[in-house]
């Protein structure tokens, strides 16, 4: 009886002293807890508003995130119209180099056809003024034909003319200038085919005995020539009424 209930005292025995030592723990446990209670009070407290904190943190980062996200967004339209803009402009560019190009060869046609208006007008005013001369010419001699005709056969009658103080011997053309113009360089004398007058003949002028100038017959018709000056004395233009005369 005393064997078997040994073990069971020493089993008795370890569980008191497991239950006194678990006692003893707990009460260590407890003061390690009231003595720290007021740190861990504080550390509670302190993660309490570190954890307040990091979900502010979290808002603000989410925040800053969306902004960034945005701001990348507006970088890259940003990109992309300044890409545009630089092809317009590029394109404006070209189309404006083209414009420039185009208004230089329409500013050089146009000096060009300036050019040739101002010397199609400067053509056109000279050969104005060169019919309306013909004209004046054609006008002149008709009306002078008929008026020296009848003098010149008076005067192809005589054997001897005296014109303006010269004597004419027989074997001398002599005659009168009609008209005479120095612009154009355009003499009339009263000297035509029925004197002997010929193209090529060469004519010397008087005035009042005294040599002034030379003349050569360009074109005859039967009672006037058409000459023009080879030579002049400087202050002795040739004029209507100058004498000539030549060698037949």
């Amino acid at each position: 009886m005393a064997d078997k209930g040994l073990p069971l005292k020493i089993e008795y025995i370890i569980i008191l002293i497991l239950v006194l030592i678990s006692a003893a723990l707990g009460l260590v446990v407890n003061n390690l807890v009231k003595g720290h209670k007021s740190e861990i009070a504080a550390y509670v407290k302190q993660a309490s508003g570190l954890e307040k904190r990091l979900t502010v943190v979290s808002g603000v980062r989410e925040t800053l995130q969306r902004a960034l996200k945005n701001s990348i967004r507006k970088k890259m339209e940003y990109k992309i119209s300044l890409e545009d803009e630089r092809q317009r402009r590029i394109a404006i560019e070209g189309q404006v180099n083209k414009l420039s190009s185009e208004i230089t060869a329409a500013k050089f046609h146009a000096a060009n056809m300036e050019d040739e208006n101002s010397a199609f007008r400067n053509k056109t005013a000279q050969l104005e003024k060169e019919r309306g001369y013909l004209n004046d010419q054609v006008v002149f001699l008709k009306k002078t034909q008929e008026h020296l005709q009848h003098k010149i056969k008076r005067i192809l009658t005589r054997a001897k003319v005296e014109l303006g103080q010269v004597v004419v011997t027989p074997g001398e053309l002599t005659g009168k200038i009609v008209r005479a113009n120095k612009n154009y360089n355009f003499i009339i004398v009263d000297l035509g085919k029925n004197d002997g007058a010929k193209p090529g003949m060469s004519l010397t002028a008087y005035r009042e005995d005294k040599q002034i100038g030379e003349i050569i017959i360009e074109k005859v018709y039967d009672e006037l020539s058409v000459c023009k000056s080879t030579f002049e004395w400087v202050g002795n233009e040739l004029d209507a009424g100058d004498t000539i005369k030549g060698k037949v």
